[in-house]
């Protein structure tokens, strides 16, 4: 990854626990005391003590990859991408659906583990939806990701707290995937 992380204490004007992503991409409530940071591949980390092996929900709002792929798809090539960091991670469950709209939109929503960098035994739960979003000649899928993870002994501690968060989230650029997103979800 390049570039350099940004992390965020707080937004100026902005109302108690509502945070607006500064590219306008979404809106969520942010929990009192969790900290955000954003990463270079547009995530958008929201986290008690650490976000990538701690406490988090994340957001990747938006994004784009070339060529006509599903979101199962998308979720293979990273989980693949974080085995190199994490070897034992494994998929648990997953859900796929194809949706009409938008046009052969996919979702696929999956728990999973891992070991951290600590040695913690951590879980995880994920949704992503893909759609195709031609762009001229070039095709592309536009998708959104959303998740949040903690550690196994605790993981059902923070799920009222998961649940408001994910029914907060809105999407405006993407609103059929936004919605995708929230169906079936936590």
């Amino acid at each position: 990854t390049s570039g350099a992380l940004v992390e965020i204490e707080s937004q100026a004007g902005a109302p108690p626990g509502r945070y607006e992503d500064p590219r306008r991409r979404f809106t969520i409530l942010r929990p009192p005391g969790w900290r955000v940071r954003q990463s270079p591949d547009g995530s958008t980390a929201f986290y008690v003590d650490d976000p990538d092996e701690g406490t988090s929900f994340t957001v990747l709002p938006a994004a784009s990859v070339d060529g006509h792929v599903s979101a199962w798809d998308v979720w293979r090539a990273s989980l693949e991408d974080s085995r190199k960091q994490y070897p034992d991670m494994t998929t648990l469950s997953e859900q796929r659906h194809t949706l009409p709209r938008p046009r052969n939109a996919t979702t696929v929503e999956v728990v999973y583990t891992w070991t951290n960098a600590r040695k913690e035994p951590m879980r995880g739960w994920g949704k992503l939806s893909a759609a195709p979003a031609d762009a001229g000649d070039h095709p592309t899928t536009r998708i959104v990701f959303v998740s949040y993870q903690a550690p196994t002994a605790a993981f059902d501690a923070p799920s009222t707290t998961f649940a408001r968060m994910l029914d907060s989230l809105d999407v405006p650029s993407t609103p059929a995937l936004d919605e995708t997103v929230k169906l079936h979800g936590v």
